[in-house]
C-alpha cells in the first residue's frame, strides 16, 4: 500500500495533497451505530477509485467515552491520541500506543504521556514535528481559554525515548 493513497473518511471523501498530509489523513474520529462509546477512533484507506469503509481502531484505544485528534508518527505505528475515557489526571488527556501488527485495531495499552502534558482539564492536539525535536499541543489552562504548548521531545520523554523517536520518524519520512 503507498501511503499517498490513504484518504479521509467522513461521511464523504476528501483527496490527500501529499504524502506527508496522508500520513495523518488516514484516521478520522466520529460516532456510528458500532462504537465503544460517544466518539471512537477509524481508519480508511483510499484504493485509487474510492474509500474503504472505515475500521474501528478497537477497544484497546477506544473507551466507553470520547476520544480524538489523532496523530500518527510518520512510522505508521506510533500513535497520539486524546481521550476522556482512559484513565488520567481529567477532562481529554494525552496518550500515546504503539499498532502490533497490520490489523489497525492491535494496539498497546494507551500510555499518558504525564502532567508534563496533562492537567485537569482537557488536554488535545498532540503533535510532533518534522524535525522530531518538540512535541506541540493544545492544553485547556481555564474554562473559557486554550493555548498552545511546545515541550522538548527529550523532556517528554527522556534522551533515549526521544532519539529513538526523532530515529524512526526521520527514517520513514526518508522512505516516503
Amino acid at each position: 500500500m503507498s501511503i499517498s493513497k490513504i484518504i479521509v473518511w467522513n461521511g464523504s471523501t476528501l483527496l490527500v495533497q501529499d504524502e506527508l498530509e496522508a500520513i495523518n489523513n488516514h484516521l478520522v474520529e466520529f460516532i456510528r451505530a458500532e462504537t465503544y462509546g460517544d466518539r471512537d477512533l477509524y481508519v480508511s484507506f483510499w484504493n485509487g477509485e474510492e474509500a474503504s469503509e472505515p475500521v474501528n481502531m478497537g477497544a484497546i484505544i477506544n473507551s466507553e467515552l470520547e476520544e480524538s485528534s489523532p496523530f500518527l508518527l510518520a512510522d505508521t505505528k506510533t500513535l497520539y491520541f486524546a481521550s476522556k475515557g482512559h484513565h488520567g489526571y481529567g477532562g481529554y488527556d494525552i496518550y500515546m500506543t504503539t499498532r502490533l501488527d497490520d490489523s489497525w485495531t492491535n494496539w498497546s495499552q494507551p500510555e499518558n504521556l504525564g502532567p508534563a502534558v496533562n492537567g485537569n482539564l482537557d488536554d488535545q492536539f498532540f503533535s510532533i514535528t518534522h524535525c522530531g525535536n518538540f512535541a506541540i499541543f493544545s492544553k485547556q489552562v481555564s474554562v473559557h481559554n486554550t493555548d498552545i504548548f511546545r515541550i522538548a521531545t527529550e523532556d517528554l520523554f527522556g534522551p533515549t525515548v526521544a532519539q529513538q523517536q526523532i530515529s524512526r520518524q526521520k527514517v520513514a519520512l526518508a522512505g516516503l
